[in-house]
């Protein structure tokens, strides 16, 4: 892709991050052409020609990507799906997909959160963390619901509950059985939060010495000095599950009924390994909250990066991977947008015509 000058052809689409997208006439295959510049006001306004490199960082990164995923036609919408369909809600995950690795939420993001909401859908987060784990920050983007736990807990800003449940404590007590026998170093994640003995913590400090940059580990240290100390009680109460100091490789026998799962934490997911009922997942909770909105399914825009994430994928009318995710979360998916950093939700939701006209 190269820059391209104004004139009466090109329509201004959006803006992204400095980013400028431009619609350029339908080519005779009826497909969407767009072309990619500096939107006025970026860091460098000089006048460039049409064969010189206008992108830099992540901005060439996710046009790199883009292009890669979907050749030279990037946005192309079934007939069945238009910038005029009805209200439709949209699941989003919150790590690797609203927020970068590094706990930052693109500007971008936050636009296309903007210009969903202002097409009148229905905004809903769908996070694995435990609601103590989800910050103002994050709060603050106006969702209509938030899923949290996997799907073990469904709350509307005005604090009401369309679902509330937690682990079955005799499940949890003979999984911790199981653990202490064989060593494996473990916490819980409750509805309040995180109970993390002092052992486990640096662990973790370690782990993230290893496996993240300065601002990752700043972002994920922060995230567990939220967790209790070691005066902790033995089994805390409304467990939604049990994450362990334990890889891929790992292949424990568990009670009937529980799976295991790479955590969602980006960097950690070939280091942790999360233990939940089968039963409990984002798609069941997204079917709770589309029965509440009065949608089917096929109103229904999922995007994630994490396995935590197929079900919910896989049960939308729409359903969009992240750059990040792996083979098995893709297959899930009917498009894989960029990476979070590389503006990826703006290109899912536009991908899925939810940011409203051009």
């Amino acid at each position: 892709m190269v820059a391209t000058n104004w004139n009466r052809s090109t329509t201004l689409s959006r803006f992204m991050d400095g980013i400028l997208l431009l619609r350029v006439p339908p080519m005779r295959d009826g497909a969407l052409r767009f072309r990619v510049c500096d939107a006025p006001g970026a860091a460098s306004s000089r006048r460039r020609s049409a064969t010189e490199e206008p992108f830099s960082g992540a901005s060439r990164s996710a046009i790199a990507e883009v292009s890669t995923l979907a050749g030279p036609c990037p946005i192309r919408q079934p007939e069945s799906v238009s910038a005029s369909s009805p209200r439709r809600a949209v699941f989003l995950d919150l790590d690797g997909t609203i927020m970068t690795a590094n706990g930052a939420i693109p500007l971008s993001a936050r636009r296309a959160l903007a210009l969903a909401r202002e097409a009148g859908h229905a905004l809903i987060l769908s996070t694995g963390r435990s609601a103590a784990q989800v910050p103002q920050e994050v709060r603050d983007l106006e969702f209509d619901a938030v899923i949290t736990g996997s799907g073990w807990r469904i709350e509307l800003p005005d604090g009401q509950r369309l679902h509330d449940a937690q682990f079955d404590p005799r499940t949890v007590a003979e999984i911790v059985g199981m653990l202490r026998a064989t060593g494996i170093r473990f916490y819980f994640e409750t509805h309040h939060g995180l109970v993390v003995d002092n052992d486990v913590r640096s662990a973790l400090q370690r782990l993230f010495a290893v496996v993240a940059d300065e601002a990752g580990r700043a972002h994920w240290e922060h995230f567990f000095v939220t967790g209790l100390a070691s005066a902790a009680p033995d089994i805390p109460d409304q467990v939604t599950k049990l994450v362990c100091l334990a890889g891929p490789e790992w292949n424990p026998s568990l009670p009937a009924g529980v799976r295991r799962l790479p955590t969602s934490i980006p960097q950690l997911a070939d280091h942790l390994t999360e233990l939940m009922p089968d039963d409990v997942h984002k798609g069941a909770a997204m079917q709770i909250a589309l029965d509440w909105l009065g949608l089917p399914r096929t109103a229904a825009i999922a995007v994630g990066d994490g396995e935590n994430d197929i079900e919910m994928l896989s049960m939308a009318g729409r359903g969009i991977a992240m750059g990040g995710a792996n083979d098995t979360v893709r297959a899930a998916a009917d498009w894989v947008a960029p990476a979070a950093e590389n503006h990826g939700l703006w290109m899912a939701l536009r991908s899925a015509h939810a940011l409203g006209s051009d």
